[in-house]
């Protein structure tokens, strides 16, 4: 479903990785990097429920949860909600740092980058999982769609592979991906054979189109705490 922007843009930037746009549409604030939507406020909320509730929900442990591409801070709203002790940010591009803490986006995150719980960081993803020390409790993957050569190199068995690694044990992993390209399934069947236990849906989400979550742990899937 096509939006149709409404004015001139309310920010542009470019940065070393993609060309990020803010533009008032017919349905609201939407975020769009190198032209393709990333976020847009009539659907995000359904959006970031399928990503974020099942792994908050279902962890073991809630002390410290890594949100990897969330540098528009919607998904680390909704991690906030279940009150976590720390709560890590990456996103490879701190150009859209910068906007996600700028109105009228933070009336849509919260102002949740900005939490006294939150650190951020911008890096690139792989680079940074391969840096990781102490596993998480909680990870939530929201890859930037692979528009540049850079991007879509993110996607990978090996990428799989870091990830497992950044999540303790009992932990819970959540991971999107579009549908769009093939360049997704790599990364979900290197996940599916690192992880005993595994929930794979696909959603279509009106403005985001058919997407596939996909939720990973060595614990057996089941609600531990109720949804917020």
């Amino acid at each position: 479903m096509p939006i149709k922007r409404r004015g001139s843009p309310l920010y542009e930037a470019r940065s070393r990785l993609h060309d990020v746009t803010v533009v008032q549409t017919d349905h609201g604030v939407a975020l769009l990097v190198d032209g393709v939507l990333r976020a847009v406020e009539s659907d995000e909320k359904k959006f970031f429920a399928h990503l974020v509730l099942p792994a908050m929900v279902q962890a073991n442990k809630l002390d410290r949860v890594l949100v990897l591409g969330g540098g528009d801070g919607l998904a680390t709203r909704d991690v906030l909600k279940f009150s976590p002790v720390a709560v890590t940010v990456i996103d490879p591009d701190c150009v859209v740092f910068g906007i996600a803490q700028k109105a009228p986006f933070t009336a849509l995150n919260n102002s949740s980058l900005t939490d006294v719980k939150v650190t951020k960081q911008c890096a690139m993803l792989d680079s940074y999982l391969k840096g990781v020390s102490k596993p998480f409790d909680v990870v939530i993957v929201h890859l930037p769609d692979p528009t540049t050569d850079i991007i879509a190199k993110l996607y990978s068995s090996e990428l799989a592979g870091l990830l497992r690694k950044s999540v303790v044990k009992g932990g819970t992993l959540s991971f999107v991906g579009t549908m769009k390209t093939g360049r997704v399934e790599p990364v979900i069947a290197g996940l599916e054979k690192l992880f005993k236990y595994k929930q794979l849906v696909i959603k279509e989400i009106p403005l985001y189109g058919e997407r596939k979550f996909l939720l990973v742990s060595d614990l057996e899937l089941v609600p531990r705490r109720n949804p917020i």
